[in-house]
């Protein structure tokens, strides 16, 4: 047979790559023609190798820590956010000191959400919620004697917060907060919630 002439692996090349298969028919004489063995092409469709994806472990280690360090450095908290509570043996003042005083610092968004209580020197309750632009600018007063609030941040961890009546600043706080981030010092000035006129330093302490 015809088929027998050609080696397996050249039959086996014709057959995967060229589609030819090779059909036994024995030589036949018809008259004066000879009838040798039909060549058949068919349709086949070869075998590809797929190589396996490849993952290169360190490659891909360096751009998930890359992905993780720049999601962790978008949704870090401000450093003002947190709970502090007023120490009056590290505070100084030129008036009265209040006798409590804790600050809840809560982020939402692009707002710093900021609810003050405490006793005041006199015994009168202090009670101020207010939001403010964590970028600085113009806030919104929740509950509090005053009637408006602003702040600028000339640094991460410095605000100027000025708060108004009537259109016009009545009292002042400069809040800086320490290198490790645990202690907020604020210069205050002007007339606090409860009326009575402050001037001093308060170190308030991260809890």
């Amino acid at each position: 047979m015809l088929r027998d002439h050609f080696e397996p692996s050249l039959r086996d090349l014709l057959v995967r790559h060229a589609g030819v298969v090779l059909t036994d028919f024995p030589h036949k004489r018809l008259g004066r023609r000879t009838v040798r063995p039909r060549i058949e092409r068919r349709h086949y469709r070869p075998r590809i190798f797929n190589p396996p994806d490849v993952v290169i472990g360190s490659h891909t280690g360096v751009s998930s820590l890359a992905l993780l360090v720049s999601a962790t450095a978008l949704m870090a908290a401000d450093p003002f956010e947190g709970t502090w509570k007023f120490n009056p043996s590290k505070s100084k003042y030129k008036t009265p000191a209040p006798k409590a005083v804790t600050i809840v610092i809560t982020e939402k968004g692009e707002d710093l959400d900021v609810n003050i209580t405490g006793t005041a020197a006199n015994g009168a309750p202090i009670a101020s919620h207010y939001t403010m632009p964590t970028k600085g600018g113009a806030g919104k007063i929740i509950q509090s004697p005053y009637d408006g609030v602003s702040a600028k941040r000339p640094s991460a961890n410095k605000r100027e917060i000025g708060y108004m009546k009537g259109g016009k600043v009545v009292y002042s706080s400069t809040p800086t907060l320490s290198a490790d981030g645990k202690t907020m010092t604020a210069t205050l000035k002007g007339t606090d919630t409860v009326g009575q006129a402050v001037e001093g330093t308060a170190v308030y302490e991260k809890q």
